[in-house]
């Protein structure tokens, strides 16, 4: 099997060539082509990336056959932002060793695969060498009818929904970060941190919020852009660091920008310096986006990253909960007044209505009364992405069991009514341990969704007979935002989601928690 490595102009025109029918173009390829003649397989690649506005990527060339990868982002299914693509044509024999080949390399799970098969001999190999319902195979028709039609992207569509399972195709993705065409929103949170370079930020907020999407997100526009500058942006999970001192944790943040015997002896005093040498080498600050910080924000290290950024040697973003966002309101933190907090907001409407309603567009379900859908969901998930996420992937399974064939309200309440998200929506108040921050928590939940200043707050749990000052209930509120239990929107907070006050009272667990944390804060008062 013969291949090259396809120059940086891969996918240009010859000056003076002349643009082939898309007829043309097919039939001269069904015929073959070999590795170091393949400008008729590159014409395809930039029609294909043309027709269906795709970044392309080629990854090997050889005769007759072409693999690249394709951003298909556009499309809400699973794995297309990175969609591998195979162009294979010629005899069964060589058309199966090669469609084999590229199986073994690029079957992981969650990625899109397409192979293009223009011979029928390829086809027949190809159709023997994919596993069903995991890969879409388009013939020379299919690919045809793609590259002529002025709206390509519903043809692909249908082809892949055909031939792929659903379960495979979707997006929804409640356990990991969530990157690429399925974020949705924090547009002013990323405008922040490309604009504001010189500013650093903590990300505090509950599990699952988005905090890690958010700094994804972000240094993947910065690749996007082919800024420079991504050279010197670092994200960092502080979950892989064993050595939990002040020197190992200097010396394994050291070590992610330069991996070195001397670095690996490196102590916390000398992580100024170190960030000067490479604040010289990139002619510009060190960008370290550091998540799940913190088991370790307590640390000496902090301050020396707060005077390094004080002095313009590095710009922090951290990512973390509870204790992330004490110690950066906390008046004798290292990081106070140096480090800006960053709240994430619940989403838009329109955020929300992409999240949810735009991948079963493309999965090709019918949406009855799209409105009443998206509200109904909105007002369950307050709107958190991750809740959403939620909701749309079990809507998803359901659709994939068959047990209905339209997207509409009723489907919402089955989901809503479902042991599984009662719990996952109902877990929070058990989670807060401390009855007089239970207490409140439970006084809020008859507010609904209503939007609450703290002296609003104190008022409301006056009535529930606690009486608490502005500066402690401040701390409360603050934990409960961080325990999902409250939301920051728009400088004042509410309740999560509409969810939490719907299974306080269906599962009539409301009044028996209630009197539980009375009495627990009675007992905790009188041992004082």
């Amino acid at each position: 099997m013969s291949t090259t490595n396809p120059s940086p102009n891969f996918g240009e025109r010859h000056k003076g060539e002349a643009k082939l029918a898309v007829a043309t173009l097919l039939e001269r390829l069904a015929h073959g082509w070999r590795a170091t003649a393949a400008d008729v397989a590159r014409d395809f690649v930039q029609r294909w990336g043309t027709s269906l506005k795709s970044e392309v990527s080629v990854k090997e060339c050889g005769d007759s056959f072409l693999r690249y990868s394709s951003d298909l982002g556009a499309i809400r299914f699973a794995g297309m932002h990175d969609c591998a693509c195979l162009l294979v044509t010629g005899s069964r024999e060589s058309a199966g060793e090669v469609v084999g080949d590229f199986w073994r390399k690029v079957n992981t799970p969650g990625r899109a695969v397409i192979v293009i098969a223009l011979s029928r001999e390829a086809e027949e190999a190809a159709k023997s060498a994919l596993p069903p319902g995991r890969a879409t195979l388009l013939d020379r028709d299919a690919v045809a009818t793609l590259l002529e039609s002025s709206d390509p992207l519903p043809v692909i569509k249908e082809a892949i929904r055909r031939q792929v399972s659903l379960r495979r195709l979707i997006p929804f993705d409640t356990e990991h970060p969530v990157e690429h065409h399925m974020f949705c929103g924090r547009t002013k949170f990323l405008n922040r941190l490309l604009e504001e370079e010189n500013v650093s930020y903590a990300i505090a907020g509950p599990g699952r919020i988005g905090k890690t999407s958010l700094m994804k997100r972000y240094l993947n526009l910065v690749l996007q852009r082919k800024d420079s500058s991504r050279a010197s942006k670092f994200y960092i999970d502080l979950m892989r660091c064993a050595d939990r001192t002040a020197d190992g944790l200097a010396r394994f943040l050291a070590m992610q920008i330069e991996s070195s015997r001397k670095v690996s002896r490196l102590t916390c005093d000398r992580l100024e310096p170190f960030l000067l040498y490479w604040k010289e080498h990139f002619a510009r600050p060190v960008d370290l986006l550091l998540d799940e910080t913190d088991d370790f924000v307590g640390l000496e290290t902090f301050r020396y990253l707060g005077s390094a950024a004080r002095k313009g040697l590095c710009r922090v973003v951290l990512g973390g909960r509870g204790n992330l966002l004490n110690t950066v309101l906390g008046k004798d933190s290292p990081l106070h007044h140096r480090i800006e907090l960053l709240r994430l907001e619940p989403l838009t409407d329109t955020e929300a209505g992409m999240l949810l309603l735009r991948p079963f567009e493309d999965l090709g379900y019918p949406i009855i009364d799209r409105q009443r859908v998206l509200d109904h969901v909105a007002r369950l998930t307050g709107k958190l992405p991750h809740l959403v996420q939620h909701y749309g992937r079990r809507l998803a399974e359901i659709l994939a069991d068959g047990a209905s064939d339209v997207v509409n309200d009723p489907l919402v309440i089955r989901v809503r009514d479902e042991y599984d998200t009662a719990k996952i929506f109902a877990d929070p108040i058990f989670e807060v341990k401390n009855p007089k921050t239970r207490l409140v928590a439970l006084s809020l939940l008859g507010t609904g969704g209503r939007l609450l200043n703290l002296p609003q707050i104190q008022g409301v749990v006056h009535n529930h007979g606690l009486v608490l000052p502005l500066d402690e209930l401040w701390e409360i509120v603050n934990e409960l935002v961080v325990q999902n239990v409250l939301a920051w929107n728009n400088e004042r907070f509410q309740i999560a989601n509409e969810s939490l006050a719907y299974y306080s009272h269906t599962q009539g667990f409301f009044s028996a928690a209630m009197r539980e944390a009375r009495t627990c804060l009675q007992k905790a008062t009188a041992a004082d």
